[in-house]
């Protein structure tokens, strides 16, 4: 077989149709030994799409995948390697358990089918092994009926690991569980992952489990990559309005650029001056959209020195445990501010909004207005059109501003 360089896994230029519909659009991304790396976007943007091709349970229609430096699937020269030699470990959504056999029996099963490899005591020896990384080897004996969700997880992720693969594929395996059981599973898998050491990709809608378990985030749109990077910088650096909204909610102000400074940018905002940084050159006079996430920004009562500051009213007030979300209005728009729960500011109180210039996101108006439309897109399994779910696609309010006529939005992106 033809060998490729060091990564467990390289995509080149996959591309993927489905009759006239241009599923996976010249994707690339590799994953280093040992990396947990996610595909993360809403529903129809590619990225199980992405993961099947990686399985062999679909024929690409242009690329390279190679796995453990060798090229499985290629669309010149043609190869194509199938799921089962391709020696990878998979979780699906339903995760598949076989009601009429044990958990042992489930997890072993991967390995009991190389009886001419595998001796009977190293099949004991290694699914004894996968049950106690799970923490399941107390249940062997159970049927898969007799087991919670969250045990049902786990025992596929135990079968999928017996066989030692090179590579393990997670296709929303938290999906189909409840939000505590969900939480608690996050740590869990990550905590395996490491410990094994398996090198990993994870297919995700969901924002916080993205953020929360990976080493590198690539958010996907349209059957397109648009930004790669570790958590921390593609959320605290959106390559665009929709990598921002994606990502968690975002206030967004209609702005002009006032003046080009060496380090920032100022802006008009209605009648008031705000500053921000760039990551792209800005002209003095062009129409911008400044964005400032609800947990980086703060509120006062009184005068306000900070560099940044916008007077506003609290609207409503909604407590969430260790937070609390506040609704103000500035100028008649909606900003979200999200602040600690040691003092609560009464609906109709006065007070000022405070946020840092490293906080505040620029970018181009006419990028922004396209970066947060919706799409439609098809679904695979049936062809059908399909508009994508609320939780998965930025939400986006009307932007009315006292002094442009810009149509944009107030707050776009998921509830956190």
């Amino acid at each position: 077989m033809t060998r490729t360089g060091e990564s467990t896994l390289v995509v080149r230029a996959l591309n993927k149709h489905y009759g006239a519909f241009h599923a996976v659009r010249g994707v690339n991304f590799d994953i280093r030994e040992g990396e947990l790396y996610t595909l993360l976007g809403p529903s129809g943007c590619g990225k199980s799409t992405t993961l099947r091709c990686v399985a062999g349970l679909e024929h690409i229609d242009g690329g390279d995948i190679a796995i453990a430096g060798t090229v499985v699937d290629s669309s010149a020269p043609p190869v194509f390697m199938p799921p089962n030699k391709r020696d990878i470990g998979m979780v699906f959504q339903n995760y598949g358990i076989w009601p009429h056999m044990s958990v042992f029996d489930n997890v072993a099963f991967p390995i009991t089918v190389w009886r001419s490899k595998v001796s009977r005591r190293e099949v004991v020896r290694r699914t004894e092994e996968a049950l106690a990384a799970v923490k399941l080897d107390h249940l062997s004996g159970r049927r898969g009926t007799e087991l919670s969700g969250g045990q049902q997880q786990r025992v596929a992720l135990a079968r999928a690991l017996v066989a030692r693969p090179k590579l393990l594929l997670l296709d929303e395996p938290l999906s189909n569980l409840d939000a505590t059981l969900r939480e608690s599973m996050r740590m869990e898998l990550r905590r395996l992952q490491k410990n094994v050491g398996i090198t990993t990709l994870f297919v995700t809608h969901d924002q916080t489990e993205a953020l929360s378990m990976s080493d590198r985030v690539a958010v996907m749109r349209e059957g397109v990559i648009i930004q790669e990077d570790a958590p921390q910088e593609i959320y605290s650096k959106p390559s665009d309005l929709y990598v921002a909204g994606f990502l968690g909610r975002v206030n967004c102000f209609a702005a002009k650029v006032n003046t080009v400074h060496r380090d920032y940018v100022s802006v008009q905002v209605g009648s008031g001056t705000l500053h921000a940084r760039s990551q792209r050159a800005m002209h003095e006079g062009a129409r911008v959209v400044l964005a400032v996430r609800p947990e980086k920004m703060s509120l006062r009562q009184g005068e306000s020195s900070a560099v940044n500051s916008l007077p506003g009213v609290v609207a409503e007030v909604s407590f969430i445990g260790e937070a609390v979300d506040y609704r103000l209005l500035v100028d008649g728009t909606s900003v979200i501010v999200r602040e600690n729960a040691r003092v609560i500011f009464p609906v109709g109180t006065s007070v000022r909004i405070e946020f840092d210039v490293d906080d505040g996101l620029l970018y181009e108006d006419e990028v922004a207005a396209a970066k947060v439309s919706q799409v439609s897109a098809v679904d695979p399994a049936d062809g059908k059109l399909e508009t994508p779910r609320t939780t998965d696609t930025p939400t986006t309010t009307p932007m009315r501003n006292q002094q442009f006529s810009l149509r944009k939005t107030a707050t776009i992106g998921q509830s956190t």
